[in-house]
C-alpha cells in the first residue's frame, strides 16, 4: 500500500517567493526545514503537500506578527506557510 510507505510522509513540494532578494537562500532555508521535520512527519504519518514562504505582500497578509500558519485539509494532508524574510 503506497500510503504505508514511509517516504510518503514528508513535505512533497516547496514554494518560495522568487522576486524577493536572496531567493536562493530562502529556498535553502525551506529545504532545511523540510529535512528537519521529516522524522516527525514519518512518526506521526503526516504529509505536507506544500511548504510555502509567506511575506506581507502575499498570502501572509499585512500582519507582521504572524510567523506562519497551517492550512489543514482535515485528512492528514496539509500545507504550511512560513514567514522567513
Amino acid at each position: 500500500l503506497a500510503m504505508a510507505d514511509p517516504d510518503n510522509f514528508r513535505v512533497h513540494s516547496i514554494d518560495h517567493i522568487k522576486k524577493l532578494p536572496d531567493a536562493d537562500k530562502a529556498r535553502a532555508i525551506l529545504e532545511e526545514c523540510a529535512r528537519h521535520i521529516r522524522p516527525l512527519l514519518q512518526a506521526r504519518r503526516w504529509r505536507v503537500l506544500k511548504l510555502y514562504e509567506i511575506c506581507c505582500c502575499t498570502a501572509g497578509g499585512k500582519n507582521l506578527g504572524v510567523g506562519g500558519f497551517c492550512c489543514p485539509a482535515g485528512d492528514g494532508v496539509t500545507s504550511l506557510r512560513i514567514a522567513i524574510r
